[in-house]
């Protein structure tokens, strides 16, 4: 609570980010976790941040949740799983375009993924932008 007073005071936002036990992490491990954090917290400078891979490794029911979820999202990194190449991996990322679309979400939209070091760095990127503007419907 002290931090997103801080953060308020800077006009800023902290968002809390569920990463998945198998990165190694101990902490805020999935989405309903989060959630109820932020909602603990019940401050309009700390809100949640949606991670389109992790949510698929924690094999998290979206559609399920993602009513409650909308209302403290504040930022979205479209990735896979792993960070792989975007729209080559495992998340069903037209269900997730689905729903931010039906909840009308318009914050941040991020693509987060690391090169594999072994494709042309810039094709890859060419793919994913392709990817993007089509799935998420990108201008």
């Amino acid at each position: 609570s002290k931090l997103a007073q801080i953060a308020e005071q800077k006009q800023l936002i902290l968002c809390i980010e569920p990463i998945p036990m198998q990165y190694g992490t101990r902490f805020i491990n999935s989405i309903s976790e989060a959630l109820t954090l932020v909602e603990a917290v019940n401050h309009p400078a700390f809100r949640f941040h949606l991670d389109t891979g992790a949510a698929t490794i924690n094999q998290e029911n979206i559609e399920l949740i993602f009513h409650k979820m909308i209302k403290y999202l504040e930022h979205v990194h479209l990735s896979e799983d792993y960070l792989g190449e975007l729209g080559r991996g495992k998340v069903d990322h037209p269900l997730f375009a689905k729903l931010l679309n039906k909840y009308g979400y318009t914050e941040w939209k991020i693509v987060e993924m690391r090169s594999d070091g072994k494709s042309d760095t810039i094709g890859q990127i060419e793919r994913v932008l392709a990817y993007v503007k089509k799935t998420y419907n990108f201008i």
